[in-house]
């Protein structure tokens, strides 16, 4: 039996002597009834697969334009079996074979798991000791997320080859989907990896382009959003504000009939234990609309190292860039003044979701497979399940000062004092952002004005970059004890490449330990955030004089602009500036 199936063909890779394929086969974009197999050979060429339920021999499908770039989208598959149903699958190029397997996506409330991971770069050991790892995972991934910067240099096809290279027994077997990276870009350009990675399969209301989308599976909505090229303004009548930032209000106030879960995919997350970090400050903007918009969680990399928290609002992320690139030195959890560390530690290793009904599991693993740390929400019978803020007991050993707990979907989440939420966002004065983030950042702010918008001037921290060259970096202490390597000054940040693969020492079961109760570290203010070279977006890119790319200056004049016009503004932003309702 042949179904249908729909080749895209193109130029682009870079030429191999060897026939056949050298990357791929590989996976994305899968529903119910359909699945995108992808694979680039060296010379232009065709491909056959064949795949079915109990044999390869069921169906066939033909790619027969001659490309070098294949994207072959198989459909009609819920015809043959019911989604959630494993298939097998034998790609043959150039008279040589390459097997492989997929699950179609579940329907409705079936269970099902994903894998996180990322960050994944330069090191080639610790890619391969990461990627063995999810290979040994017992629990299923019916699909991957890429929180990004899967290779150092997003445009350089070499290092693409590598990457390849290593994944090919995960990416053969499991759909990926990606959330870019400051990595994959190069002033602003995408173009390989746009051209690797297929654009998903989405549902109303579609984006248009493919670094920010959101698709369903099971009961459950995946958003990926960007800062690396696009902006996360606060918009305003439509004028200011860009593409992205009205797509994904529009993603916010419609969720999809009879999602039970919404997780949030962005390269670098709302914060950073980092020194010389600070966090993505747009998607802070954000965080009241998230929390309205019922975001269960948001997950991110770009911080290599795992962290777990609650944002100032009590929404739940978790940062993870652990998937091989060089190390990080993490200040780990501490008191801060604007959200909730319950668990930090530099290591490698990957996140999975577990999904069952309105029941979801989230579990930081380590190389060996132990769940570190864990949450999960949504199961009333759970040991830790809440019904009101009552059940959730004194606050976490790491709680923000004057926090508080609420009960959501049974899970008990810490909030912060709620005025340090608009507080982070409109400033007209130095003085304005000394009085309302002080506290945070250790008295030191000023108020950044990239626009004429008011809504776009902001607080932050004045702070300075990690490091200007590697001397900056000498005599740190390994990020993991004991660790072997050398340390680098890479865009204002320090960066441990380790000589043989390190690994902190992990549980001798998969018993998870309170994250509440780990050691006290020194407190200290986190600062700047990541060097990615984009002029748009302040968190995305580092340079002379910036705290490690987060926008954040030395000093700044006071406003250049006159009251009267910030007045004028920001009355037409009232009519623009919104608050997604709620909805259950």
């Amino acid at each position: 039996m042949a179904l249908c199936a729909v080749a895209i063909g193109s130029a682009g890779a870079t030429a191999h002597a060897q026939p056949g394929v050298f990357r791929g086969p590989y996976l994305t974009d899968v529903t119910s009834d359909a699945i995108t197999l992808l694979w680039e050979s060296p010379t232009p060429t065709t491909g056959t697969i064949r795949y079915g339920v109990a044999a390869v021999t069921e169906n066939v499908a033909v790619d027969n334009v001659p490309a070098t770039h294949h994207e072959v989208r198989l459909t009609g598959l819920s015809a043959l079996a019911a989604g959630g149903t494993k298939f097998v699958y034998e790609l043959e190029v150039d008279g040589m074979t390459y097997p492989g397997s997929f699950r179609t996506a579940v329907v409705g409330d079936a269970p099902f798991s994903f894998v996180v991971f990322g960050d994944n770069r330069s090191s080639v050991p610790q890619h391969m000791a990461v990627l063995d790892a999810l290979l040994a995972e017992p629990t299923e991934a019916y699909f991957a997320m890429s929180t990004g910067d899967m290779v150092s240099d997003g445009n350089n096809e070499s290092q693409w080859d590598s990457f390849f290279t290593i994944e090919q027994p995960f990416l053969a077997k499991t759909p990926v989907y990606l959330a870019i990276g400051n990595h994959e870009v190069d002033g602003g350009d995408w173009q390989v990896p746009r051209r690797i990675f297929a654009a998903p399969t989405t549902v109303p209301p579609a984006s248009n382009d493919e670094s920010f989308y959101h698709f369903v599976y099971g009961n459950a909505q995946i958003i990926v959003i960007n800062i690396e090229t696009h902006t996360l303004f606060p918009s305003v009548l439509g004028v200011f504000g860009g593409d992205q930032e009205v797509w994904l209000t529009d993603v916010l106030d419609n969720p999809p009939a009879g999602i039970q879960h919404r997780f949030l995919f962005i390269h670098q997350g709302p914060y950073s234990s980092k020194p010389g970090r600070d966090g993505n400050f747009w998607l802070r903007t954000w965080l009241p609309d998230l929390k309205a918009a019922n975001i269960d969680v948001i997950i991110s990399g770009h911080d290599h190292y795992a962290e777990r928290g609650f944002a100032v609002n009590g929404v739940p992320y978790v940062i993870h860039g652990g998937g091989g690139a060089p190390l990080y030195d993490t200040l780990g959890p501490r008191v801060v003044a604007d959200h909730t560390i319950l668990y930090g530690e530099t290591r490698l290793g990957y996140v999975v979701v577990d999904v069952d009904g309105p029941h979801a599991e989230v579990s930081i693993r380590t190389l060996d497979g132990f769940t570190i740390d864990n949450f999960s929400y949504g199961d009333p019978s759970h040991p830790a399940a809440c019904v009101s803020a009552s059940d959730c007991g004194g606050p976490p050993t790491y709680g923000c000062p004057d926090g508080s707990w609420e009960c959501v979907k049974s899970f008990c989440r810490y909030t912060c004092d709620p005025g340090l939420v608009d507080s982070l966002v409109t400033c007209f004065t130095n003085t304005d952002c000394e009085n309302a983030i002080g506290a945070v950042c250790g008295g030191q702010a000023h108020c950044e004005m990239p626009d004429i918008n008011p809504l776009e001037w902001h607080c932050l921290c004045d702070v300075a970059p990690q490091c200007v060259s590697d001397a900056n970096c000498a005599g740190l202490e390994p990020p993991i004890a004991g660790c072997a390597g050398s340390w680098a000054c890479v865009d204002e940040t320090c960066e441990f490449s380790p000589d043989t693969v390190c690994d902190p020492p992990g549980p001798t079961d998969a018993g998870v330990p309170d994250a509440t109760a780990a050691p006290v570290d020194d407190a200290g203010s986190t600062a700047g955030d990541d060097a990615g070279g984009n002029p748009a977006n302040p968190d995305a890119g580092g340079g002379s004089g910036s705290s490690g790319g987060c926008g954040c200056k030395a000093s700044s004049n006071e406003s250049p602009y006159g009251v009267l016009v910030w007045l004028l503004l920001a009355l037409a932003a009232l009519g623009r500036r919104r608050r997604v309702g709620a909805w259950r």
